[in-house]
């Protein structure tokens, strides 16, 4: 029996390293793949949210049962749902919504829900959406903070980053903020 010349040695290792290399590119690749196609895709403008369900204390809120409703998403333990908290708060206490139904919606626990929106403040129903994917529920919450103007019969009409609450809440005909008294 002859020993290999060490020149075919370094060959072979160098073939079954750069193997293993790439059989591990692939399984990287497919893994991120597969999630990605998990994930529910983003809610748009013209989508029919009336199968939604947004899960609160007393029962369920439907939506598209007549009446318009901004849906801000959010999630408690979110650093830009937390630095928008304050302008939701400032925009909710000076606006009318006397004709649309305000929302804020989470896939986190309800308690935990209700305990954030009433410390910064934001005067409105709270709910929360399940994040099994039977329903476009878990898809309104994949942006956050995201605002969502839902017309009375559950179709989205405008959305955009929580920022944009006051264009947002213009397609459901909410206006500027009250004036002062004079």
């Amino acid at each position: 029996m002859t020993n290999p010349r060490p020149g075919n040695v370094v060959k072979r290792s160098l073939a079954v390293g750069t193997l293993t290399l790439l059989a591990a590119t692939q399984v990287v690749s497919l893994v991120l793949r597969a999630s990605q196609t998990e994930r529910p895709a983003t809610v748009a403008v013209g989508e029919d949210l009336s199968p939604v369900t947004i899960w609160q204390p007393g029962g369920s809120l439907p939506l598209g049962s007549g009446r318009p409703t901004l849906l801000l998403a959010f999630h408690v333990d979110c650093a830009h749902s937390r630095r928008i908290a304050p302008d939701w708060s400032a925009w909710l206490s000076a606006t009318r919504l006397d004709d649309v139904s305000v929302v804020a919606v989470t896939t986190g626990p309800l308690p935990e829900a209700a305990s954030h929106a009433q410390e910064a403040g934001w005067p409105v129903e709270v709910g929360s959406v399940e994040p099994d994917g039977s329903t476009r529920g878990d898809a309104l919450t994949q942006r956050s903070p995201w605002v969502f103007a839902v017309d009375g019969a559950g179709q989205v009409v405008a959305e955009g980053h929580g920022s944009k609450i006051r264009e947002v809440a213009r397609a459901l005909g909410v206006g500027a903020p009250e004036s002062p008294p004079s």
